[in-house]
């Protein structure tokens, strides 16, 4: 009997451990704190931040934001990946102050921040040579950083500290 149960036990471990990722991943992803947004022909503008800029001239989506599946398992990408052709900058979607310059070489690399009214903020990630400061104000389409050209690069909006789809706000699809 001993001999079947651990055979038995041996067969269910997979399955425990495949359940055990599942709930881990479930209860990682960012429970929404605000309703859900309205459909996106009533996305036009962001509450408190007047018409945006495009982040980068000519945004092609090479990333969506939210949850996909990479490598067999989900992933959450709080933020989209737009192409930079080569001498891009990333430009300033609304007026705002430079929050910080960090550096995440895991996910954004190095990146500007930038505060703007209501709880926005917006990030902009693959930055080469930043070109503000921190505590600079800066106005919409204000240049924030250069680009590496020909690859992706991440942009993300904040509403209150939780990442927001900026795809219908920019007018990329949704």
């Amino acid at each position: 009997m001993h001999g079947g149960v651990t055979a038995l036990a041996r067969s269910l471990l997979p399955l425990c451990t495949a359940a055990l990722v599942v709930v881990a991943v479930l209860q990682s992803r960012p429970g929404p704190r605000r309703p859900a947004p309205a459909p996106a022909a009533a996305l036009a503008l962001p509450t408190g931040l007047g018409p945006l800029h495009p982040p980068v001239r000519r945004p092609l989506v090479a990333g969506a934001f939210g949850w996909a599946e990479r490598g067999g398992r989900p992933v959450f990408a709080p933020y989209l990946l737009l192409w930079a052709v080569p001498g891009a900058q990333w430009s300033a979607i609304a007026a705002g102050t430079v929050l910080g310059v960090h550096d995440d070489p895991g996910t954004l690399g190095l990146y500007v921040e930038v505060r703007h009214a209501a709880g926005w903020a917006s990030q902009y990630g693959g930055c080469l040579r930043v070109l503000v400061a921190v505590g600079q104000p800066v106005a919409a389409g204000a240049n924030l950083c250069d680009l590496a050209g020909g690859r992706a690069a991440a942009f993300g909006l904040l509403l209150d500290g939780h990442p927001v789809n900026a795809s219908p706000y920019l007018g990329l699809g949704g």
